[in-house]
């Protein structure tokens, strides 16, 4: 069974961490650029008084925390180049203008917030929001690559789509996943890129590696399976709490939400996660 370990935990609390201080060095950032740096004439002789934007600040901070959240920004671990994550970036922070502004125009304070300095804190948080998620992207990239695989894979195919898993896996390294075994699924020769000592038995041979408890996950790279054989593979794992995935094709035996995630430019479909899939039959994450 794949479970969040610390690794995971502490790169989706650090990502919501270095988010705050983003957010609120942004707005405050915005406030300077309006007010002290000269470069936008004042309307009036005196600025509206700091402290009303410091809490601004503060309470924009734990608004932007909570659409971060509810756009899934903090799961982890995170596949994929950063480049791929910026436009959910972007918008996560447009959505946080557009609340902050609705919030605070609700609120009726006098002086009310500057409109030039909310736009303008839309770009300063953006661009901070984008160094400091790559900056966290190339961290959690590099410490995973020197990190223990802990996520055992078993791939049911031996064919050309099986061998694209295993370079897939290989090049995301904070899924930090090896790959245990290939099964045979017919009687097709498999590719000449699958090592021979991991080719270990075929479908059949899939409940006696859950059974012995040596298998996380297991991805199904052969779509010839019938539909009644891929509906059996599928109910065995969830018995087991054994993450089940499956390269995309016509499968309408699922009866669960799906849920579609990419490993490099592999697409696989899987179970939505039980709350009991974080928890080690037996004891606690690791």
């Amino acid at each position: 069974m794949r479970t969040r370990d610390t690794f995971d935990v502490m790169s989706s609390t650090a990502a919501a961490l270095a988010d705050a201080v983003a957010v609120f060095v942004g707005f405050l950032l915005a406030v300077w650029i309006r007010f002290d740096a000269g470069w936008i004439p004042l309307r009036h002789e005196a600025a509206p008084p700091r402290m009303m934007y410091f809490y601004g600040a503060a309470i924009g901070a734990l608004l932007f925390l909570f659409i971060f959240r509810s756009l899934g920004l903090y799961i982890r671990p995170q596949t994929g180049s950063f480049s791929d994550k910026i436009p959910r970036l972007i918008r996560a922070t447009g959505w946080g203008i557009l609340l902050a502004v609705v919030l605070a125009y609700g609120v009726q304070i006098n002086p009310p917030f500057s409109r030039i300095t909310v736009g303008l804190s839309f770009f300063t948080i953006a661009a901070l929001v984008l160094l400091e998620r790559w900056i966290l992207f190339r961290l959690e990239w590099n410490l995973a690559r020197h990190r223990e695989e802990v996520n055992r894979v078993v791939v049911l195919g031996t064919d050309a789509i099986a061998v694209h898993i295993k370079r897939a896996l290989k090049n995301e390294p904070t899924l930090r996943s090896r790959i245990v075994a290939f099964l045979r699924c017919g009687a097709a020769a498999p590719q000449a890129e699958i090592p021979a000592d991991l080719i270990r038995g075929g479908v059949d041979d899939l409940s006696g590696f859950i059974e012995r408890g040596e298998v996380d996950q297991v991805i199904v790279a052969d779509i010839t399976l019938p539909n009644q054989r891929l509906a059996e593979i599928m109910l065995l794992c969830e018995r087991n709490l054994v993450s089940f995935q499956i390269v995309p094709d016509l499968f309408g035996l699922l009866t669960q939400k799906v849920r579609m995630t990419m490993v490099g430019d592999v697409p696989l479909l899987g179970i939505s996660k039980w709350p009991l899939d974080y928890c080690r039959r037996g004891g606690g994450a690791d």
